[in-house]
């Protein structure tokens, strides 16, 4: 009997601090406040090589016309971006315009925008496809929303530009032709 007095206090010792344990409760709580910024970054890729040049071949044979060559187009720039936008903003669009300089008499400047192509993520733009650049702002991306198209060559829109002579009664040879391009990420 001995034995089973012992055995029952040791139970009954044991039952009394697990209910003990169990009631035991605590709590606390606190405030966060989240601040996202509404972001608008921009930048053409890559670094240190934003000049283009644009040229085009003299015929080899009197009679033909001026040729498209290697000269007549760039594709080596790629247009990176970072956005968020406002809460209840617009999405937002890139557009393009000649900000310095004068296209020569008789040709064109063209740029297609690429596809998106890169490591980024979000709502990224959709491109408008080729455009003849001016003084006047235009289009090339558009519907841009929370997005970042990853950063440098290959991440983002590949920037195609071509040199196209349209009226060849206008060309003049001679003094090369500087111009500014200028993209601008704002909201539609």
């Amino acid at each position: 009997m001995y034995r089973a007095g012992i055995t029952l206090i040791v139970l009954l010792f044991g039952l009394n601090v697990a209910v003990m344990g169990q009631t035991l409760v605590a709590s606390g709580q606190h405030s966060v406040t989240l601040q996202l910024p509404a972001i608008a970054l921009l930048d053409i890729e890559p670094a240190g090589s934003s000049t283009v040049n644009l040229s085009l071949e003299s015929p080899v044979e009197a009679g033909e016309p001026l040729i498209a060559g290697t000269g007549s187009a760039s594709n080596t720039n790629w247009l990176n971006y970072t956005s968020a936008v406002s809460e209840g903003g617009a999405s937002r669009i890139i557009t393009v315009q000649i900000t310095g300089g004068i296209v020569p008499a008789g040709t064109a400047i063209r740029l297609h925008t690429g596809a998106y192509s890169g490591t980024g993520a979000g709502i990224l733009g959709i491109p408008a496809g080729t455009l003849t650049l001016s003084d006047t702002p235009q289009t090339c991306i558009s519907s841009i929303r929370g997005a970042y198209t990853g950063n440098g060559s290959n991440n983002g829109h590949r920037l195609n530009y071509t040199l196209d002579v349209t009226d060849y009664g206008l060309l003049t040879g001679g003094v090369p032709t500087s111009l500014t391009i200028t993209y601008t990420l704002i909201e539609n």
